[in-house]
């Protein structure tokens, strides 16, 4: 149901409406926003910086330190769900375990925000 104090100041803004002038205004923003050939050069160079860190990632066998610091944690981690297992984990591979799930859940907020 609508408000009565809805109806009167929809009524109200709809009977006072003015015009703002521009004087060039939007001219002046539309002429100071960057080209479309920096925006482009933009993604081109993001996409060669992509590119270039996983082609290091895979040549310094990071995918190889990667899986066997996952296994290493999988294989200290108890199925009850008791963490205390974890002692005898390298400090180093809780951290890039950490840093894997923390990127895999940023890849997924970027996603589900698009």
């Amino acid at each position: 149901m609508v408000d009565k104090d809805d109806i009167l100041l929809k009524d109200f803004l709809q009977a006072n409406k003015q015009e703002v002038a521009d004087n060039g205004f939007s001219r002046r923003v539309m002429n100071r926003l960057p080209e479309r050939r920096a925006v482009l050069l933009s993604y081109v160079l993001s996409a060669v910086s992509l590119v270039l860190a996983v082609a290091l990632f895979y040549v310094q066998g990071g995918v190889g330190i990667v899986s066997n610091a996952l296994r290493e944690v999988f294989q200290n981690i108890s199925f009850s769900g008791n963490l205390s297992t974890l002692n005898g984990t390298e400090p180093w591979t809780l951290a890039v375990v950490a840093v894997v799930l923390l990127f895999m859940g940023y890849g997924k907020l970027v996603n589900m925000s698009e």
